[in-house]
């Protein structure tokens, strides 16, 4: 089942999430976006619309859709959890709302190049990178959790197979794909008896030890 943020309007968080069509800032660095034909200008500016992967240096652990500079909904690329938000910045000072109004989240955030910036929060302390996906339309975005990956590969596996005692490990990789694990434990050992690697954006594609394409979408 792919992941929409628009879910996230359930978690009582009374946001004003304008949708606009305009820019962050003016400049030349314009890309297209994908679906709604608009265009996404980066100019150095703290936030701006759009949807922003973010990362922790190994992992994708999630995404931020800002539906404008100030609003929006962070999701979890592992079973899709999130909260919507409004953020207050001033320059390279932000502090968001983080699904309810009294919650204030304070962090640091750096330009660190163009679609590119690095959070780094006060408590708890940790950073994320965030880096925006200049194709992906925050008003349609969706993509498969990896819990739901797991779990499709496990039912395809079976299918395919007649085996349905498996577990599933997985980890979501910077660039989105999502690598699936198929085993049968015993006496605290794993066997391994699939391997996949699929985007998350698509919900699909291939069994890499048998190097043929698969769809879980």
């Amino acid at each position: 089942m792919k992941i929409k943020w628009t879910k996230m309007a359930a978690l009582g968080l009374s946001l004003a999430l304008v949708v606009s069509a305009a820019a962050c800032g003016k400049g030349s660095d314009a890309v297209s976006g994908s679906d709604a034909g608009q265009t996404i200008r980066d100019t150095g500016e703290t936030f701006c619309r759009g949807v922003w992967a973010a990362d922790d240096g190994d992992q994708r652990t999630g995404y931020y859709i800002f539906t404008d500079e100030s609003n929006g909904a962070c999701l979890n690329t592992g079973d899709g959890t999130g909260l919507g938000f409004t953020v207050e910045t001033d320059k390279t000072e932000a502090v968001f709302h983080m699904g309810e109004a009294d919650d204030n989240s304070k962090a640091h955030v750096r330009v660190s190049d163009n679609f590119k910036r690095v959070i780094t929060w006060e408590s708890p302390a940790y950073t994320e990178n965030l880096t925006l996906m200049p194709t992906a339309d925050p008003d349609k975005f969706e993509f498969y959790t990896a819990e739901d990956l797991a779990d499709t590969a496990l039912q395809y596996y079976g299918n395919l197979n007649g085996v349905y005692d498996l577990a599933a490990d997985w980890r979501v990789n910077l660039d989105g794909n999502v690598e699936l694990r198929l085993y049968r434990e015993a006496d605290g050992n794993k066997t391994v008896v699939a391997d996949y690697l699929v985007d998350s954006l698509t919900g699909k594609g291939k069994d890499v030890n048998e190097n043929m394409a698969v769809d879980f979408s």
